[in-house]
């Protein structure tokens, strides 16, 4: 599968695009290791569009916990309260609850549960569905600037 190319999910490079157009810094935070994460992005092209990328070794607890993206904040230098995190594990979306920032579960392989609508500021289908939020938001250097409705 790796080497045929990993398929990224519809609408992550219009989404890029957006926020290489907003200057608003980006990482790829996982429980992952930084060679299976150069190895499935490598041929997609996007791994570079990534200001940092926070894998296994770079944190002490792993996802549930929050420590890998408090990890994240740290390095891209931002308050976990104004972070925007895109999950589609329930893990991933614990950790990100629990760090404090602004969650939105994109589900792949599974489902949102009611636990995870509790957790979550939106749950959406597509990529796009986030790309036009931030597109239609005037500003993401207020606090409390991004709101789902």
């Amino acid at each position: 599968m790796v080497k045929a190319g990993v398929a990224v999910k519809d609408g992550v490079v219009e989404l890029l695009d957006l926020l290489d157009q907003k200057r608003l810094p980006r990482a790829i935070v996982t429980s992952s290791s930084y060679e299976t994460v150069e190895g499935h992005l490598a041929f997609t092209g996007i791994l570079p569009r990534f200001d940092a990328v926070i894998a296994q070794g770079d944190y002490d607890r792993g996802k549930p916990h929050p420590a890998p993206f408090l990890r994240g904040a740290e390095v891209l230098a931002r308050d976990p309260a104004r972070c925007l995190v895109l999950e589609d594990s329930y893990n991933g979306v614990r950790a990100a609850h629990a760090a404090g920032m602004i969650t939105v579960m994109v589900p792949d392989l599974l489902d949102a549960t009611d636990e995870m609508r509790n957790l979550c500021h939106a749950i959406v289908n597509t990529l796009h569905t986030v790309r036009l939020a931030l597109l239609f938001e005037t500003t993401m250097n207020e606090p409390g600037a991004f709101r789902w409705v």
